[in-house]
């Protein structure tokens, strides 16, 4: 009789032990989501390349000019969106014809902000 009590105290202690360090996971990631939020749209070099049109050359070759306005999708947006998870990884463009680009965060080499050339306005206005 006493072998039997003895073994559900030790099944019943280990699983307790997991359902606690679940809960303190569980916790804990909720608390990181919270304390760091949501992060905000990219910003080139604090601003720099506001208002201005970008080029984005991919690690395997392919440029994109003409492009502005970068966005990256986050978790949480993908989840609201109800977007497949490897759909977080990307960054949205705004094209100079008035469309989008997606493009890989991982896929991009360098995203440069293009001169300025005379007589040209910027992309805000």
């Amino acid at each position: 009789m006493m072998a039997g009590l003895e073994q559900v105290l030790v099944i019943g202690s280990l699983g307790l032990t997991v359902v606690a360090l679940r809960l303190f996971f569980d916790l804990r990631a909720a608390w990181l989501r919270w304390r760091f939020g949501r992060r905000p749209p990219l910003d080139l070099a604090n601003g720099a390349g506001a208002g201005r049109w970008l080029r984005v050359r991919l690690k395997d070759g392919p440029i994109y000019t003409g492009l502005s306005q970068p966005v990256y999708m986050d978790e949480t947006g993908a989840r609201a969106a109800g977007l497949p998870q490897p759909l977080t990884r990307f960054v949205r463009f705004a094209r100079s014809d008035g469309g989008q680009v997606w493009i890989d965060s991982q896929a991009s080499r360098v995203i440069e902000v293009e001169p300025m050339r005379k007589g040209e306005a910027d992309v805000a206005s």
